[in-house]
């Protein structure tokens, strides 16, 4: 199908494989309410919990059709409900409609063959609706979901990691070892503790009712992508917010853990997409000694 880029508007986008753009926001929607960030480059959304915890997905441009901004704008964050957003896709997309939760009444009486699985998407910055539409392969026939963003919540200071922090000790692993070393806890967990040393082990996820349950990696283990730890640094984290992570790691290739003197964690998930689109996750945690 042609399309023909809305010069009218600030932001225009189409995407077709609206699939991998669900996968993604269903795994930074950790909270109720999230910022959107539109820049040449492609679409930041950040959510944060309990000012402890924050997901930020980069949506890079290639994932889109068509991805145009206007010439010399910049656009500033707005805020939007990541449900109200699905809730959106559910109402234009019947075919990615079952895998969401969303009101079956909002779903539209009209019948797309499989050329018109495309969605426009537009923006015309501050105070406009963001909207999302589909269109009939003749054209003849549309539907379309607006909603209304918001101001967005400011950023915790705490979990802006800066540059100018120390040098985080580093590990990089395929995600599915991680992945099925937090899904080996308990999930009567309360807390993991995440571990990492120069010496052996390199690395270390203890968890479990008991701290009982643990994986590690030996020094020099194969399944090592890249190791960069001039110390050792252990320091627990809440089991429910670690596990925040699975469905991206799910969905990932590899992911990136660093950890700062102060117990600052960062992974760093790499997604790869059907059709090889590469994207990326970020999620932020700070240590905890509350596990009642």
């Amino acid at each position: 199908m042609q399309f023909e880029v809305n010069e009218e508007v600030k932001f225009y986008g189409v995407i077709q494989n609206v699939d991998n753009l669900l996968s993604i926001l269903k795994a930074v929607n950790i909270t109720e309410n999230s910022s959107c960030f539109i820049h040449e480059d492609g679409v930041v959304i950040t959510s944060e919990k309990a000012r402890i915890v924050k997901a930020v997905a980069y949506i890079k441009s290639n994932l889109f059709h068509i991805y145009n901004i206007k010439e010399n704008i910049e656009m500033s964050a707005f805020g939007m409900s990541i449900d109200t957003l699905n809730s959106c896709f559910s109402c234009v997309m019947p075919k990615v409609a079952s895998q969401l939760h969303y009101n079956k009444s909002l779903e539209p009486k009209l019948t797309f063959d499989n050329d018109s699985n495309y969605c426009e998407i537009t923006y015309d910055g501050t105070g406009s609706l963001f909207g999302v539409r589909r269109t009939s392969k003749d054209k003849y026939e549309h539907v379309t979901c607006n909603m209304l963003p918001f101001e967005p919540e400011e950023e915790s200071d705490d979990l802006k990691f800066s540059d100018t922090q120390d040098t985080p000790q580093k590990i990089v692993l395929p995600a599915k070892w991680f992945k099925d070393a937090l899904d080996g806890l308990d999930a009567s967990s309360k807390r993991i503790e995440i571990i990492m040393s120069p010496d052996d082990p390199s690395f270390e996820v203890v968890g479990g009712a008991d701290d009982t349950q643990e994986s590690h990696i030996p020094k020099n283990f194969e399944l090592i992508i890249n190791f960069q730890c001039d110390r050792k640094l252990a320091y627990f984290y809440l089991y429910s917010h670690i596990m925040l992570c699975s469905k991206a790691l799910a969905l990932a290739s590899e992911v990136s853990i660093e950890m700062h003197l102060n117990g600052a964690l960062r992974f760093i998930i790499r997604l790869i997409s059907s059709d090889q689109a590469e994207n990326f996750i970020e999620y932020y945690f700070l240590p905890s000694t509350n596990f009642t």
